[in-house]
């Protein structure tokens, strides 16, 4: 007779197995409808704008898609020190927030975000997890005033397409008014007495999360360290095109980056395959580059955004200890087992995790010099106590 919990296994992964079948053919559709958008003829167009790469200016866009990411690392650490008690370290902020980065990359519907909290409650226990997923959320609103001052910028060195004007207009402005809906909410509403239930008592908690927008130097803070992180974007999206040959002024990487964060805003499927690209092309079209050429850029921007997005996780993982089943399965971190701090590439898929048991057993038993004193014990001293045996026996 099963057991509710084991019949409710089979049912997850034949639910999991069923999410990942929609989110392929959801993908297959945005890239049938990318090609019935330019025809038959632009798979070709995409492969000949995708062979002349400069890998040394590729490797740039990583580079400063990865100073970016940290950033905005760092800014969430900034949010969280008025949030919390005790003010946290930088160092554990920004290793979750890699790893909830990775999350987003691997799995829909950005559940990564949920990532972040599980891992840093894990360091921070007496947090809360309503408090810090309040923070998060208080992190991402944060993102509409370098928006807001980018379209400003953009509007004042080269205006923006007919096309763009109200999308981005729109959802800067819808951006900025939930931030300054937060604040207020964050002033005015009353705080829960001590005998509230654990509804209330957990909004009471989310809303400390957004104890950064009534601190000002600290908001000061966050607000100059994500405008930063936004600045080495723009550079990472200006290196990026660089590297696929197309040679714009930095107003095209604005308008890239905006369109970009427009396309990836409502996350449809994981990393907006195709949508992120149709954007890509229709902000460089004012600038004078084929629609099938900006199309390969986005393919290649997208690919430079999932390595800068991979290495840091893969690396925060392995400071962790978890394994990047933990992600894959959507298990919340909090309670997976620590599997010890091994390097960043046993987390690569395809490694089983027998191997790492493996080395955590040889570890708890002594590690490498356990290992040199038992060789030393079986080739010296094991012959060596023989020899002196056979001497006391009077054998040769």
């Amino acid at each position: 007779m099963s057991t509710p919990m084991t019949s409710a296994r089979p049912r997850a992964r034949a639910w999991r197995a069923r999410w990942r079948s929609a989110l392929l053919v959801l993908m297959a559709i945005g890239l049938g409808a990318t090609i019935a958008w330019r025809g038959p003829g632009v798979a070709q167009s995409v492969l000949d704008g995708l062979k002349d790469v400069h890998w040394g200016w590729a490797l740039a866009a990583v580079g400063a898609n990865v100073v970016s990411l940290l950033l905005r690392g760092a800014s969430w650490s900034v949010v969280l020190q008025p949030a919390l008690p005790t003010r946290p370290a930088t160092t554990p902020a920004v290793s979750a927030y890699a790893v909830g980065q990775l999350g987003n990359v691997l799995l829909p519907a950005r559940l990564g975000e949920a990532a972040k909290v599980s891992l840093l409650s894990r360091r921070l226990p007496d947090a809360g997890w309503a408090r810090l997923a309040g923070s998060v959320a208080a992190h991402r609103l944060l993102d509409a005033l370098p928006l807001a001052a980018m379209t400003i910028a953009l509007l004042a060195l080269a205006g923006l397409p007919g096309w763009a004007a109200p999308t981005i207009i729109a959802g800067v402005a819808g951006g900025v008014a939930a931030l300054v809906g937060a604040g207020l909410l964050a002033r005015r509403l009353p705080r829960a007495p001590e005998t509230a239930g654990r509804i209330r008592a957990a909004i009471e908690a989310a809303r400390g999360g957004f104890a950064v927008l009534r601190a000002p130097l600290w908001a000061m803070g966050a607000f100059a360290v994500h405008s930063v992180s936004w600045l080495a974007s723009i550079a990472a999206a200006w290196l990026g095109l660089r590297a696929f040959g197309v040679d714009t002024p930095v107003s095209a990487s604005l308008l890239v980056v905006l369109a970009t964060a427009a396309a990836l805003a409502l996350p449809l499927w994981p990393g907006n395959v195709g949508l992120m690209q149709v954007a890509v092309a229709l902000a460089l079209v004012p600038y004078g580059v084929p629609r099938s050429h900006g199309f390969a850029a986005g393919i290649g921007l997208q690919a430079i955004e999932t390595v800068a997005a991979i290495l840091p996780g893969l690396v925060a993982l392995a400071g962790e200890g978890i394994s990047l089943a933990v992600l894959r399965h959507g298990v919340p971190a909090a309670e997976a087992a620590p599997v010890g701090r091994s390097r960043a590439w046993r987390q690569l898929p395809g490694l089983r995790p027998a191997g790492v048991a493996r080395a955590a057993a040889w570890r708890q038993a002594g590690g490498g010099r356990a290992a040199v004193a038992r060789i030393a014990e079986r080739t010296l001293v094991s012959p060596l106590s023989l020899a002196g045996r056979a001497r006391a026996r009077g054998r040769p």
